[in-house]
């Protein structure tokens, strides 16, 4: 029987492949970011939000549970791969898939730990607590942060019809609605990314 700290490397070796495991956001530098930079970015980000939301709100927000959970978020795109927000074909089953993923890969962890992630998991996709809300909001909005800090504009047919400010605000909003904070961060990205011509009005 493995010892726990064997467990925990063997898991270690999974989720180092996370810095493998490309997204289709470009990087500046040529190439694409892979979910390891993502998901340190959102946690990042939710860092730095996290206690404007808090007096927003008037709540405690629990950042340690928070900031778990923007680590795992797409700990199971190990497995699947990343996919396009407006690429309906390609998220069809994508929640059951990915939780297949998470359990399978979450399997040799010990007990306690193996509870904990994959309850983190099942919170965030749920998107009921303040805490999941804030890390899908932002990993929505990370991409779009993303690409106006770096000026990397959308270019293809399809994503450039993705980059108008109607198909960007239609995919934003609902994401961010329950956090003025969020919206307001939202907005000054979508102008900033508009004088670049990021964007497209």
């Amino acid at each position: 029987m493995k010892t726990e700290i064997l467990q925990i490397y063997t898991f270690l070796k999974t989720a180092r492949k996370l810095q493998h495991t490309m997204r289709y956001t470009p990087q500046p530098y040529g190439g694409f970011e892979n979910d390891a930079e993502h998901s340190w970015a959102v946690a990042f980000t939710c860092m730095l939000l996290a206690s404007r939301i808090e007096k927003e709100l008037g709540i405690t927000i629990d950042q340690e549970r928070m900031l778990k959970m923007a680590l795992l978020h797409d700990f199971a795109e190990i497995e699947t791969g990343d996919t396009k927000p407006w690429d309906r074909k390609a998220r069809e089953g994508k929640e059951e898939n990915e939780r297949a993923a998470m359990y399978t890969m979450t399997e040799s962890l010990p007990e306690d730990l193996k509870t904990e992630f994959r309850d983190l998991w099942e919170e965030c996709e749920a998107r009921e607590t303040v805490e999941s809300k804030v890390v899908k909001s932002l990993d929505r909005l990370d991409p779009v942060l993303h690409r106006t800090i770096f000026e990397i504009e959308w270019k293809g047919n399809i994503e450039e019809e993705q980059a108008t400010i109607e198909a960007l605000d239609a995919r934003q909003l609902p994401r961010h609605a329950f956090s003025k904070v969020i919206t307001e961060l939202f907005e000054e990205v979508k102008q900033e990314g508009l004088t670049k011509n990021v964007f497209k009005k």
